[in-house]
């Protein structure tokens, strides 16, 4: 089976590129992959960052556990951008 690439809109057929062009053909396959494996990550980290947020956010609202603290504690002033600067 013919494997076929397009570049710049012209279908290129990969048996019939030079071994440098297959090399860098594969180069860049590789970086490809590894910056949609980068972004999956962001994003799975970006869910976990807004998680914690959240959860940070509950925990610094909640009531008093110990005499002398107030209830409503900073988490009532904090907004998600506000985690960056710790």
């Amino acid at each position: 089976m013919t494997r076929v690439v397009r570049l710049d809109g012209v279908d290129l057929d990969v048996d019939r590129l030079s071994a440098a062009a297959r090399q860098i053909l594969e180069s860049l396959q590789f970086v490809q992959q590894r910056l949609q494996e980068l972004q999956d990550q962001q994003a799975l980290l970006t869910k976990a960052k807004r998680a914690y947020i959240a959860e940070l956010k509950v925990e610094l609202l909640q009531p008093a556990k110990q005499p002398g603290q107030s209830g409503a504690r900073l988490g009532a002033f904090l907004r998600d951008d506000d985690i960056d600067t710790l």
